[in-house]
C-alpha cells in the first residue's frame, strides 16, 4: 500500500505479489548467469583435477602419453616444430614446451 499521510489515506493497495522493478530483474538474471558460469568453471576445473590424479597415478610411458596430451590439449605444448636457420636448412623438433 500507498499511505498519503497528509491526506490521511491510501494512494494505492495491492492485493498479490508486488511488481518487479527491472532493477530487481536485471540483477536476478546476473545472479544467474554468474551462479551457471561459475558451475561450469567449477566443473571443468574438476576434471582437469581428475585428468592430473589420473596422469600421476600411470606409469612410464602412458604417463608420458598422458602429459602430452594434456599439455596440448592447455596449448603448453606445439608438436612438431619446424624452423629454417640462416643457410636456409630446415629444422625439425618433435614437441616444444611453451613457457608463460
Amino acid at each position: 500500500f500507498v499511505w498519503d499521510g497528509l491526506a490521511q489515506h491510501y494512494k494505492q493497495i495491492t492485493v498479490g505479489r508486488l511488481p518487479e522493478s527491472w532493477q530487481h530483474l536485471l540483477l536476478q538474471q546476473a545472479k544467474d548467469q554468474t551462479s551457471s558460469a561459475v558451475g561450469a568453471f567449477t566443473r571443468r576445473t574438476q576434471g582437469w583435477l581428475n585428468r592430473f590424479e589420473d596422469m600421476m597415478h600411470s606409469e612410464k610411458s602412458d604417463r608420458r602419453a598422458k602429459e602430452n596430451k594434456m599439455m596440448s590439449e592447455l596449448g603448453m605444448i606445439q608438436q612438431d616444430v619446424t624452423w629454417k636457420d640462416d643457410k636456409g636448412k630446415e629444422h625439425k623438433l618433435k614437441d616444444v614446451f611453451l613457457e608463460s
